[in-house]
């Protein structure tokens, strides 16, 4: 039973405090680089301030891609860098889950970075291909909207885009949520096999425990940095229910996995 997969978990971030370490350099290493990158914004975002209403009559997507390059590239890099370690933080988090003590966990998630390198990579394609077709749904709907038919528009943007987009993200996340674990043993191709085949069999159940993690993660980001906000010191706790929330997602994955 999943519950089990929960359990263990809290109880590896109570008895092995440690264990929040990894997500801790994430979360630093995140600090930092919007720091030292948060200077590239400056122009883009004081020319939309500018001249909003220019702007607004032109293809956005193209006047950010020929006009601010740079900036573009350096979000991109950022954003890549902080993926990786984010992998590598939470692959020492599926070792310590395979039962290695932390030090040599994290010690072999480091020394395997060219696994989480893959994946990062990967991950970088699935999402560059999930956007693709986003767009494509969004044009194959234009058409449909051109028709002109109100109650067909409406069923359209209130019902049927919305229910194609949320069952894509489901399955995507249900059959890639155990990537990490499985990669353990496996190279990062033959892992994202595993974890699409690991769900076959059990999918529903797959399903619930993934929807009470995502619950549980959701209640961890949320209702923590709500208390800093009443105690006046957000920052702190909103890294503390960063770093709690991605932890416990990280050791519940893995131990679900491991376990079955």
């Amino acid at each position: 039973m999943f519950l089990k997969s929960l359990e263990k978990a809290l109880k590896g971030i109570i008895f092995s405090p440690q264990t929040l370490i990894p997500l801790l350099v994430v979360v630093l290493v995140s600090f930092v680089s919007v720091q030292l990158t948060s200077w590239v914004l400056e122009r883009p975002l004081t020319d939309i301030f500018l001249y909003y209403e220019t702007m607004g009559q032109n293809n956005l997507l193209y006047l950010f891609l020929t006009q601010y390059p740079f900036e573009i590239a350096t979000m991109i890099i950022t954003g890549i860098i902080i993926l990786f370690v984010t992998v590598v933080a939470l692959m020492s988090l599926a070792h310590f889950a395979s039962g290695k003590k932390f030090i040599k966990a994290v010690n072999d998630a480091v020394m395997e970075w060219k696994k989480s390198l893959a994946l990062t990579i990967v991950a970088i394609i699935i999402g560059f291909l999930l956007l693709v077709a986003f767009f494509v749904i969004n044009f194959i709907f234009d058409l449909l909207y051109s028709l002109g038919i109100e109650a067909l528009n409406s069923f359209l943007a209130l019902i049927l885009m919305p229910l194609i987009i949320v069952i894509i993200g489901i399955i995507l996340t249900i059959k890639f949520a155990f990537v990490l674990p499985a990669m353990i043993k496996e190279k990062p191709k033959k892992a994202l096999q595993k974890s699409w085949d690991f769900t076959n069999n059990k999918f529903w159940l797959s399903f619930v425990f993934v929807l009470v993690l995502g619950i549980i993660v959701f209640l961890l980001w949320s209702v923590i940095p709500y208390i800093g906000f009443l105690l006046g010191i957000d920052i702190i706790f909103d890294l503390i229910g960063e770093i709690l929330a991605v932890t416990f997602f990280g050791l519940a994955i893995s131990y679900y996995y491991i376990d079955n």
